[in-house]
């Protein structure tokens, strides 16, 4: 079963901060899945993290590339998005496997692949139904590994 946290009425800025402190605790083999509807922030979010690990340059969703990777001043990361691909046999087709053990990975849409990740983190934003510039934020995640750092991300945000 897995554990969650919410956190409604997130404004970009505490965006920020949460996508920072995630990143101050990823490592190279790491998967964190992104979900949400169209414009609900997970490429805003990707480009905040990477921002945190010292990537300079610019952040894009890559929809109709699949995948982007950017050198960060700790690791390597893989952005994916999975949104058109079919399924998980059209996905592990693509032949990123040995990537993941070495990339710090970023998935958007990644419900579709989520089995094949077992150990990720599960973050979906939702876009407040009053205020489009706000969001709740929904944290799932089985491996205890995680629990440390939504800790952390609940300390930041009451700081």
């Amino acid at each position: 079963m897995p554990e969650l946290l919410e956190i409604q009425f997130i404004t970009k800025h505490k965006l920020q901060t949460v996508a920072a402190v995630i990143a101050y605790h990823c490592t190279a083999d790491d998967v964190i899945l992104l979900e949400g509807t169209l414009a609900a922030g997970k490429t805003t979010f990707v480009g905040y993290f990477a921002e945190a690990l010292g990537v300079t340059e610019a952040v894009a969703s890559p929809t109709y590339t699949i995948a982007h990777t950017y050198t960060s001043k700790s690791m390597p990361i893989l952005h994916m998005d999975v949104y058109r691909l079919s399924g998980v046999d059209e996905y592990k087709d693509l032949g990123f496997e040995e990537e993941f053990e070495h990339h710090l990975t970023i998935i958007e849409w990644g419900k579709k692949v989520e089995r094949l990740h077992p150990d990720n983190l599960t973050i979906t934003l939702e876009i407040d139904k009053d205020d489009d510039e706000l969001r709740t934020i929904t944290f799932a995640y089985s491996s205890k590994r995680w629990a440390p750092v939504l800790s952390d991300i609940s300390a930041a945000l009451e700081s």
